[in-house]
Parts: structure tokens; C-alpha cells; sequence
């Protein structure tokens, strides 16, 4: 590598769309020194991620290779993989558990730097559900793999970290955001609102992937008890994902078409915060989300499960509600927010750590420090 070329990093994900760590990756990646430190992005999907095309704009290359899933090959490609590309002195894997093997293999490989980040709380093994449990304790060994191979260790959050064994000493780096993107806008609330014909609406909204984890199905039973307090109540459900076909399934079997919106994976979920009224977070295991951040620097009265690193609460806009709680209950906390004042609170976040512009240049110098090391 010429002195004037920048370092490219390896980042591993499953695949490229708008996911908690892929967005907090992207905004890095925005803002980084790009002359300095690129990124490049190893995925395991064969269809293309919704942030492709800008990585590819940005500079970035994305390569793909088998699913864990199929371990026989996903080794043989990854090794085929380390000896075809010698240009990298550091990869960095997003996915735990799922990116072990492939750490394992660049381990081998003579990689200097290898860097584990975790972005989800502990998982317990025991679920009462033999399928579950052999694969979460599948899961843990191989996340045990993953820790071993890797060189060092950041975490988006303190319950993040404590997925970590303290061993490994893991670093916290903030999930932050370009607070400027997300900053309370009432002229961009009116004109959204006005687009989806909800002006008179009072609107529950969550931004996150499909997944059981998720717990969209708890939110659908909230506002199905939210509407017989206000009738007049929708909720917009923003991502994609393995168990949206079913969440679409029992919407209808509610008889709540109209009152549940899907709007899948979206580019503009900055003005989406600005148009919502409550932001709706019921997950059942969380890291520290950078939805959740996204929706605090709009300004959102926030309504979280107590699953969550309770530093993802940065604003004094925050409920949380046990997740043992009813539905019911989740509803009248809900409703006693129809009345919130709603402000700018950036500066809050950002006093916070959580200016990208920031956050972007601690990891810029902290990939630069390792390959000087490496010298």
C-alpha cells in the first residue's frame, strides 16, 4: 500500500440495508477522512443491500461470499478470499457470532488487527425450546470463536459490553448520528403528515428490521388497545424483514388495515421522526439502538421496553415500560403523550457524544493508530 492511498477497512455484515449497526457504520463512514481510511464491506447475501449503491459512490467495494450457514464453503471462500485480497491489515466484524469463522480464517491469514463489535446485549441460552436452545448455545460457542480470533473489542453501549467477557477489555464507541439530519422540523412534520394524509392522526411509529427480537407484534397489540382510547391512532412500521409477512398476517386478522402502516425500508426516515408523535420501542433485547437515538435528536417522546442499556435514554423525553406489563398499560402511557411539547434537543445529544462529525474521527485515528503499529 502506497503512503498516499488510504487504508481500507474490512467491515463484515450479513447484508447492506438499513439496519441498527449498518446505519451507524454508514454514518461513520460518511464522515470519516475518506483519503485517509476506506471502507469496503464483506456480506453474505447475493441480493444488494439498500446502502450499495451509496458505498460504491463513496469509494467502497462490496464482495460476497456463502452464509455461515453453509460453513464448508463459507470457509473455503473466505480463505480464497484472504490470499486473492492482501491489501487489508484490518477487518471489522458486526455481526459477532456470525462473522467467527471468517475472523477465525483472517486470523490465520496474518491479519494484524481483527476487531469485535458488539452492538446487542447478552443473549441467555436457556429459552425452554430445544430448537432455540442448541441455536443459541451453536450461537455462543461460535461467538466465543469470534472473541478469541479478534484483537480488540469496542461495544455501541454498556449492555453491549456486558456481552463482552471484561477480559478483552471491550471500548465503548457511541452509535451516533449527523444530529443536523434529524434536528426537530415543524415545517418538514406538516409537509410529511400532508404526503401521508394523517394531519388530523395521531401517529405511533418504530424504525427496525423484522425480527421476533423486534417485538412488532407486541406494538400491533398496543395500538390495537390504543385505539379505544383514541381511535384516531396509527401506527407506521418502518424496516424489513424475516417476520413482516406475518405481522402483515395478523394486522389483517385484527381487522387493523389502515390502522397499520408497512412502509418497509425507507431513505427519508429523518422526516418519517418529524411527521410521528410517539416513537414506539418495544424490543426484546437491545444493545444501545441507534433508532432510538435517531428518534430522541427528532424531539420524540420516546416509549422503550426495560430491555434497553439504559444509556440509550439521553433525553428527558423517555418512558420505559416493563415488557411484563399489558398492552393496556403501554397504551395509557402512550396516550397521556398526545399532549407533549415537542423541542429541539441536539444540542442535548450532542453534549452526549453523539455528533458523528465527533465519533467519526475517534475511529478514523483509531484504525490509523493500529496500522502505524503495524509498521
Amino acid at each position: 500500500m502506497s503512503s498516499n492511498e488510504p487504508i481500507r477497512v474490512l467491515n463484515l455484515f450479513t447484508i447492506m440495508n438499513r439496519g441498527g449497526a449498518e446505519t451507524m457504520c454508514m454514518n461513520l463512514y460518511r464522515n470519516i477522512d475518506r483519503t485517509k481510511v476506506q471502507f469496503d464491506f464483506l456480506v453474505y447475501h447475493s441480493e444488494h443491500g439498500v446502502y450499495e449503491e451509496e458505498i460504491e459512490k463513496l469509494g467502497g467495494h462490496i464482495y460476497r461470499i456463502p452464509h455461515i450457514n453453509h460453513p464448508i464453503s463459507h470457509i473455503k471462500a473466505a480463505k480464497d478470499f484472504f490470499e486473492k485480497h492482501t491489501e487489508y491489515n484490518i477487518v471489522h466484524n458486526h455481526m459477532q457470532s456470525n462473522g467467527a469463522l471468517i475472523c477465525s480464517v483472517a486470523k490465520k491469514a496474518g491479519i494484524q488487527t481483527i476487531v469485535y463489535h458488539s452492538h446487542s446485549g447478552p443473549i441467555p441460552i436457556i429459552t425452554g425450546h430445544l430448537k432455540l436452545t442448541l441455536r443459541r448455545m451453536l450461537n455462543y460457542c461460535l461467538n466465543r470463536v469470534a472473541l478469541n480470533s479478534c484483537t480488540d473489542h469496542l461495544a455501541c453501549g454498556k449492555n453491549a459490553a456486558s456481552a463482552v467477557p471484561i477480559k478483552y477489555h471491550p471500548k465503548i464507541l457511541n452509535n451516533a448520528i449527523d444530529l443536523k439530519h434529524f434536528e426537530y422540523n415543524i415545517k418538514t412534520r406538516n409537509k410529511k403528515r400532508k404526503e401521508f394524509n394523517c394531519e388530523n392522526k395521531f401517529i405511533i411509529g418504530n424504525v427496525a428490521r423484522f425480527d421476533p427480537n423486534k417485538n412488532q407484534s407486541f406494538s400491533i397489540d398496543v395500538l390495537n388497545e390504543l385505539l379505544k382510547i383514541m381511535p384516531d391512532s396509527q401506527l407506521w412500521l418502518i424496516g424489513d424483514g424475516v417476520s413482516r409477512a406475518s405481522m402483515e398476517s395478523k394486522v389483517k386478522s385484527l381487522g387493523m388495515e389502515g390502522k397499520v402502516l408497512f412502509l418497509g425500508v425507507r431513505s427519508d426516515v429523518n422526516e418519517l421522526l418529524q411527521a410521528m408523535d410517539v416513537y414506539l420501542f418495544p424490543s426484546i433485547k437491545e444493545g444501545l439502538p441507534v433508532a432510538c437515538i435517531e428518534a430522541q435528536a427528532a424531539g420524540l417522546p420516546c416509549v422503550f421496553s426495560d430491555s434497553f442499556d439504559p444509556a440509550t435514554i439521553v433525553t428527558d423525553n423517555c418512558q420505559v415500560v416493563s415488557l411484563d406489563a399489558s398492552p393496556k398499560k403501554w397504551a395509557k402511557v402512550i396516550a397521556s403523550l398526545y399532549s407533549f411539547d415537542r423541542e429541539d434537543t441536539t444540542n442535548r445529544l450532542r453534549s452526549e457524544g453523539y455528533d458523528i462529525s465527533k465519533t467519526s474521527k475517534v475511529i478514523e485515528q483509531f484504525y490509523l493508530s493500529k496500522v502505524n503499529n503495524q509498521s
